[in-house]
């Protein structure tokens, strides 16, 4: 939906995401995945936490391929999205409204793009994914988050066309900063991360249960959380728990008792 259609269902969302007073900040932020995709013209959407403690982990995805990507990024510590991480500098070019955006090079072989990320330019190509998403989040002084936007195809961005997911994002920051007055934030965003791979779990488990596509059960988990009244990470868990033979399930209890959040780390190649 291009910005400037269907405003006022844009107010009310952003409205609604800045009144969020939910318990797991996962629904809110993949609640930010749909409605990022209904109101921008992308095919998918991730969000990416920027931990002060251990640097920036992927949470939430709109889809399988977007969270393949988000952690490849976080695996091989180079991407668009570390690069948007505080303490990084990524290219930026003055689109002809004077507006600064990071450019979109080409992860082509030998391109700008693979220079500056070979490893995940390579993961991305698997990925049919020929030039890297934008990214971006709300101005706020302390950025707590990064939300990548995916496309099936190749297209240019300006801050015009992604102006519906800034302002989404801002309620989404908001929201986070209202919950966390004591400024606590990196208990929280540790605690989302790991709660995040819970979920990841839990859509492994009604996969095979299921004989699922993933991005079906990903659905499908939304789907159960929003009929039984649950949060994401509470409907996750007695998924994994009701598999009590599965190690995924021995590893979802790890993760609830326990400190479990990825920290990132640069992948080591070996030459050829």
């Amino acid at each position: 939906m291009p910005f400037g259609e269907g405003t006022g269902q844009l107010t009310a969302q952003v409205r609604r995401l800045a009144a969020f007073d939910g318990h797991d900040l996962l629904d809110l932020l993949y609640d930010l995945t749909v409605q990022v995709l209904a109101f921008l013209p992308v095919d998918a959407a991730g969000v990416t936490l920027l931990i002060d403690t251990t640097g920036p982990v992927p949470v939430a995805a709109s889809d399988e391929r977007c969270w393949r990507l988000l952690t490849a990024e976080h695996d091989l510590g180079e991407g668009q999205t570390i690069d948007s991480a505080p303490g990084h500098s990524p290219r930026t070019h003055t689109p002809p409204n004077g507006n600064s955006f990071p450019v979109l090079t080409s992860l082509a072989p030998d391109s700008p793009g693979a220079q500056r990320w070979p490893y995940f330019a390579d993961q991305a190509r698997q990925e049919g994914v020929r030039e890297p998403p934008p990214s971006c989040w709300d101005q706020h002084e302390r950025r707590l988050a990064v939300l990548t936007l995916h496309t099936a195809k190749p297209r240019p961005f300006t801050t015009y066309d992604t102006a519906p997911a800034r302002l989404l994002a801002d309620a989404c920051t908001q929201a986070m900063l209202r919950r966390q007055p004591d400024g606590r934030m990196p208990a929280w965003q540790r605690r989302t991360a790991d709660n995040s791979i819970i979920i990841e779990q839990a859509k492994g488990v009604l996969a095979q249960r299921h004989g699922l596509h993933l991005d079906d059960a990903t659905k499908q988990l939304r789907r159960q959380a929003l009929a039984d009244n649950r949060t994401l990470t509470a409907t996750a868990t007695g998924i994994v728990r009701s598999t009590p033979h599965d190690p995924l399930a021995d590893r979802a209890r790890d993760s609830v008792n326990g400190d479990c959040c990825r920290p990132p780390h640069k992948a080591v190649k070996t030459p050829c």
